[in-house]
């Protein structure tokens, strides 16, 4: 006996199935893991366009299997099996089998150093799609007999998954989007007076460092500007970052999600509600997915470029986002192999994230180039958040190309007769290469480019904008040692930034000085410096430091050298993690001198180290206090 040819039940549960795994499963799964990354879609219109698209490709698939069961039914068992087989390895790929990528945010990803991953992931793809079709041909029999039970089962299985993903998310059904910004009055200014904060995000200032060094012209074209260089942020993440910046709220409350930040934030915001008391009309200029979640905006009236996303389903927009959720739900469900062709794409990944990123900068650029900036006789707070050197557009050139937009920007306020009745603040959101050291420069009512080491943190942030809208001279605070570590770090960077494709550092080189920030750190390890140079300090009982290691020397022993600045007792407690991997412990030597103590660990094979180019150290701290601080790093082949 084979399947009744004669019966549309099976073709109709087959085609419900490649729907249900296609169509629902794919996106409630990426939706669910990574609400966060996806703020202009809402939960509801997840699931809306993802119905549509059930019914849209199960009816398709159906249509299909009728006409191959009336006309060409000997291909029917075949068919079915292939869609079953699929349907499978697609769910085993996206939820079982998948492997770490890194972030999908257009960086180039280590295709060659996955090898073992693309032979494992091609053999389980051949044998959940091959075997049911083979079984097919030559058993059919016994495949009728499973495939009658299977295919329902599987179904079955599919729905319950999806229905767990939505009620585990009926709390989103109420999450509010961000709200929009129109690109009005970009430009304009006060004829009496202005506050100018352009935000570069992920500016690093080891970026500006290079390129002063590299360029020392750019001191004379910033000329009445102090540069903050021992700056930290108080978060490292953009959608906490502005909130904070505005504010000055130091750090959520206990329980409060992302939204509940942002909304407290924007609500409460003694700068806003001073530069208004005081007469300031505020306008924000924010890309799509970085502005405050929309609600009543009883903050609207801070921002006078604001506006309520209203359009909520069937809207282009709406569409447009889904595409993009449904995008990266295909690459991860995707097989190894395929995934290479989806992202071919390097560029189109760059282009699809350009979408959403990028309207502010572009436009600002291209108006300073074209027009001149119109005065109005009320006072002006300007806010400009340009994407910059934010992954993936993160290159030296655009970085040169930020700064010659705000140069062109402070001429352009020159030629309008009002720079000395603007003060400016230009600053990164967080940093890139050290996440949590942004670049952050203001004017000094001078006409001299001024260095300061003074400890700077963003949590005395506002207390500068206020000195502006006083009309005073800008004086940063300077901050305590414990005011100098992030609120919010980002211990899951498991990545070095580069440059022009290069590493900032290098194997074989030693790290000291400024050079410490070129590693990553988390918050319980600070790089702080102190009279020209720089040590990492200790916040917590543990620390972990980013690591990097250059491709080429795969499958070699390393070893790795910290010198601390003091006597340490025997015992340090050193683990290694590749990737995110468990630490595996290792053993280390101390070698003490005079004033200063290096402990020698000596790093296993990277071979198994899926990334190829970063490993973790995490140290435990000694129970003696206080603990002495790294100031030298050096990594070498053994």
């Amino acid at each position: 006996m084979v399947i009744d040819k004669t019966s549309w039940k099976l073709p109709l549960l087959t085609s419900l199935l490649a729907g249900g795994v296609l169509c629902l499963l794919m996106p409630l799964s990426m939706y669910d893991s990574n609400p966060s990354e996806f703020p202009r879609v809402s939960y509801a219109e997840v699931l809306v366009y993802s119905s549509v698209l059930v019914v849209a490709v199960s009816g398709g698939v159906f249509l299909v299997l009728e006409l191959v069961r009336r006309f060409v039914p000997r291909l029917l068992q075949p068919l079915i099996a292939l869609l079953v087989g699929a349907s499978i390895a697609l769910y085993a790929q996206g939820n079982l089998i998948g492997a770490d990528y890194g972030a999908m945010d257009g960086h180039v990803i280590q295709w060659d150093a996955m090898r073992s991953v693309s032979v494992v992931n091609s053999i389980v793809w051949c044998v959940f799609v091959l075997v049911p079709v083979l079984a097919s041909v030559f058993v059919p029999r016994v495949f009728e007999g499973i495939v009658r039970y299977m295919v329902p089962i599987f179904l079955s299985y599919v729905v319950l998954l999806s229905a767990m993903l939505v009620f585990a998310n009926v709390s989103a059904f109420d999450r509010r989007k961000p709200v929009g910004f129109t690109l009005d009055k970009l430009m304009e200014l006060s004829s009496d007076r202005n506050l100018v904060v352009i935000v570069l995000d992920a500016f690093d200032r080891a970026i500006f460092d290079r390129l002063l060094e590299e360029d020392p012209s750019w001191r004379s074209r910033f000329a009445g500007f102090t540069y903050y260089h021992n700056t930290v942020s108080a978060f490292c993440y953009t959608n906490l970052a502005l909130p904070q910046i505005v504010s000055g709220f130091a750090s959520p409350e206990d329980g409060f999600s992302t939204w509940e930040y942002q909304r407290k934030a924007y609500d409460e915001a003694p700068f806003l509600k001073k530069a208004m008391g005081l007469g300031y009309k505020v306008y924000a200029y924010y890309d799509e997915d970085d502005g405050p979640v929309e609600g009543d905006l009883d903050w609207a009236g801070s921002f006078g470029s604001a506006i309520e996303n209203a359009n909520r389903f069937v809207s282009s927009d709406g569409i447009r986002h889904y595409g993009m959720l449904y995008f990266y739900s295909t690459f991860r469900y995707l097989p190894h192999e395929l995934k290479k062709c989806w992202c071919a794409a390097e560029q189109k990944l760059r282009e699809r994230f350009r979408l959403f990123s990028e309207k502010v900068e572009e436009a600002l650029s291209l108006r300073l180039s074209t027009e001149s900036f119109s005065l109005v006789p009320e006072k002006r707070v300007k806010i400009y958040h340009c994407f910059s050197i934010h992954v993936p557009m993160f290159s030296l050139e655009r970085a040169r190309e930020n700064l010659e937009m705000v140069c062109r920007f402070v001429e352009k306020v020159r030629e309008a007769g009002v720079y000395d009745k603007t003060d400016f603040f230009v600053m990164a959101d967080h940093g890139s290469v050290n996440r949590c050291r942004p670049l952050f420069m203001c004017s000094n009512g001078t006409d001299e480019f001024k260095v300061s080491e003074m400890p700077f943190s963003y949590r005395h942030l506002c207390e500068a904008f206020v000195d502006s809208l006083n009309g005073r001279p800008i004086r940063p605070i300077e901050a305590t040692p414990e005011e100098m570590v992030p609120v919010i770090d980002d211990p899951k960077r498991s990545e070095i930034t580069t440059v022009d494709g290069k590493f900032f550092a290098g194997m074989g080189s030693e790290f000291f000085g400024s050079r410490l920030e070129l590693l990553a750190t988390t918050a319980e390890m600070d790089v702080v410096v102190t009279n020209g140079t720089s040590r990492m300090t200790w916040n917590g009982n543990d620390a972990i430091i980013g690591v990097p290691v250059d491709v080429p020397l795969q499958g070699r022993e390393l070893t790795l050298v910290l010198t601390f600045d003091g006597k340490l007792a025997d015992g340090v407690d050193v683990a290694v993690q590749y990737a995110y991997k468990t630490p595996e412990k290792v053993e280390c030597a101390t070698v003490p001198s005079e004033d200063s103590t290096d402990i020698v660990i000596n790093l296993p094979d990277m071979s198994e180290n899926p990334d190829k180019r970063f490993v973790k150290l995490h140290l435990r701290m000694w129970p003696a206090a206080p603990a002495p601080s790294i100031i030298r790093v050096r990594l070498q082949p053994r």
